[in-house]
């Protein structure tokens, strides 16, 4: 997302500490500790704190998250009194914890809740997994359950595999490239987070994978699911079909794929495109050498055994199989750069 935001002419700075804001005549200047910069509108967006004073001042519980503590009748600490939206606190599903998700699409269905039981229903809002999608520019981003990180911190034995994949088949029109990581539980098997973005349709998948993770899904659960097909909506094999695929030829298999952002220093690396997309556009990283997946079974004893191998592609097919084709040859170390060419960020 950052490499696209400066494609589109943004400047992007991170770890930049916001030191002062001074309002000219006709402008605003920003100083930071990357330097200063004079621009007509300043926004600031340091995200969102529940407004609780009134809770407070009657008396009612606070959550460790700065929220108003409720049941799952939306009940606050006082059964008379009712809570709902962003100033609540909500249950994560996945780790069990508190949290605070300031979000319309929870707050109507609270209030839906709320509206019920006020009415002497008995309706119930159940634990989130923290759906969300955000437009930049033209590019879709949306993601649900836990990133990885947030999934070590909550204890998991955490798995992740990355892709590229066509939205639609490659010679359909409009046909674009979606970027999607998957976040699970090694020991389990079980789904813990989506991550994905591109140009084509990312937040059908991210919705999709959200109903596993309600269901406490796992790997071999996205085998079995039946995803409607057409050309003009998606391929044959569903870009998450294929990610679950990935992840499990990892977890089962040996088949290991490293992340976009991989330096594969010290590794001898093998750029298994074929010769015309490699002059067209170069792996920028070390000296690879360029052995098309169609040539390796020819020339696989042209790569050293004694150091690690790393293989490259444009979405990560090539090199995966070119990697499986290595390891039966008795290769001891040899990995691929999941999601290829087209996930790995720019320098």
């Amino acid at each position: 997302v950052e490499t696209y935001l400066k494609s589109e002419g943004v400047e992007v700075l991170t770890n930049c500490t916001l030191q002062e804001i001074l309002e000219l005549d006709d402008s605003v200047k920003i100083v930071t500790s990357q330097g200063e910069f004079e621009v007509d509108r300043a926004v600031i967006a340091v995200g969102v704190r529940p407004n609780i004073q009134l809770a407070s001042d009657c008396g009612l519980n606070i959550g460790e998250k700065g929220g108003i503590t409720v049941d799952e009748e939306m009940k606050t600490s006082d059964p008379d009194i009712y809570a709902a939206g962003d100033c609540v606190e909500v249950k994560h599903m996945i780790t069990g914890k508190a949290t605070q998700l300031p979000l319309g699409s929870l707050a109507n269905r609270q209030g839906r809740v709320v509206g019920s039981n006020l009415g002497g229903g008995n309706e119930r809002f159940s634990t989130v997994i923290g759906s969300s999608a955000v437009k930049v520019f033209d590019m879709n981003v949306a993601a649900t359950g836990l990133t990885e990180a947030e999934a070590r911190d909550a204890g998991f034995d955490v798995g992740c595999t990355w892709g590229t994949f066509s939205d639609k088949p490659d010679y359909y029109p409009e046909v674009q490239n979606i970027h999607l990581k998957v976040v699970y539980d090694k020991s389990s098997q079980r789904l813990l987070g989506l991550q994905g973005y591109g140009m084509g349709d990312v937040v059908k998948r991210v919705d999709v994978f959200a109903s596993l993770l309600k269901n406490e899904g796992c790997l071999e659960d996205i085998l079995d699911m039946e995803f409607a097909y057409a050309p003009p909506y998606a391929p044959a094999i569903d870009p998450l079909y294929a990610l679950a695929c990935t992840a499990r030829n990892d977890l089962l298999e040996g088949l290991h794929s490293v992340p976009p952002n991989f330096s594969p220093t010290e590794r001898t690396i093998i750029d298994a495109r074929q010769t015309p997309e490699v002059e067209a556009d170069p792996w920028p990283e070390g000296n690879p050498t360029n052995i098309p997946l169609v040539e390796i079974r020819e020339r696989w004893e042209e790569i050293p055994k004694d150091k690690p191998v790393t293989i490259v592609c444009a979405k990560g097919i090539r090199s995966a199989e070119s990697a499986r084709i290595l390891l039966d040859k008795g290769f001891p170390e040899v990995n691929y750069i999941g999601g290829g060419f087209f996930m790995k960020p720019s320098n």
